[in-house]
């Protein structure tokens, strides 16, 4: 699951995911969904884990 929400994070266009990795990520609260496609559900997790995972 870290790969795939890193994968949100450094996307500036949304991210097609696994269905059960977009399921875990959209219940934590971390993505937002449309369809199949992944936005971070806000800016700040795109800073705050962009700068620290790498």
């Amino acid at each position: 699951m870290l790969a795939a929400f890193m994968r949100v994070v450094k996307s500036s266009t949304p991210v097609e995911l696994d269905v059960v990795e977009a399921f875990k990520l959209e219940s934590m609260g971390l993505v937002n969904l449309q369809a199949n496609l992944a936005t971070v559900s806000c800016e700040f997790y795109r800073q705050y884990f962009g700068d620290r995972l790498k």
